[in-house]
C-alpha cells in the first residue's frame, strides 16, 4: 500500500501543481506541504475535502485507508444534523455533546453556558463537502 506522504507528492504532481500552489489554495504555508510530502506531519482532516478537490480525486483516494475516521458513519451523520441546524440548536447541540464526554469522563457536567471557541467552530467542514466530494 502506498503511505500517506508518497500519494500527496503523487497526486500533486499529476494535478500539475507546485507545492506552493498548494499551500496558497489551502490558506496555508509551504512548508505544510513539504512536510505532508515529506511524512513529517499529515494533512488535518479538515482540510481533506479541499485537498480532494484541488486534486481533483475523491477523500477515500486521497486518504486511502490511512484515516479511517472519515469511514465512521455515525461522525457523519452527526455532522450532517450540525449542519442543518441554525445557531441556537447547534449551541444546544454542543452543550448536550458536552455533557456527554464528561460523563463518559467522569467529570463534572459544567454550570456554565456552552461558548465555543473560534477556532473550534472553524474546524467543523460541513458534511454536504464531504460527501460531495465521496460521490
Amino acid at each position: 500500500m502506498e503511505p500517506l506522504h508518497e500519494r500527496l507528492a503523487r497526486l500533486r504532481q499529476a494535478a500539475g501543481l507546485t507545492q506552493r500552489e498548494v499551500a496558497t489554495a489551502l490558506g496555508i504555508k509551504s512548508p505544510s506541504v513539504a512536510q505532508w510530502e515529506g511524512g513529517r506531519s499529515r494533512p488535518d482532516i479538515e482540510r481533506l475535502p479541499a485537498l480532494a478537490r484541488l486534486y481533483k480525486v475523491t477523500v477515500e483516494e486521497l486518504c486511502g485507508a490511512d484515516f479511517p475516521a472519515i469511514e465512521q458513519q455515525g461522525r457523519l451523520d452527526l455532522l450532517a444534523m450540525y449542519d442543518v441546524l441554525d445557531e441556537d440548536n447547534r449551541m444546544t447541540l454542543l452543550k448536550v455533546a458536552e455533557g456527554l464526554a464528561a460523563k463518559a469522563a467522569n467529570r463534572p457536567v459544567s454550570e456554565a453556558p456552552f461558548t465555543p471557541k473560534p477556532a473550534a467552530a472553524a474546524c467543523v467542514t460541513p458534511i454536504a463537502t464531504i460527501r460531495e466530494v465521496r460521490r
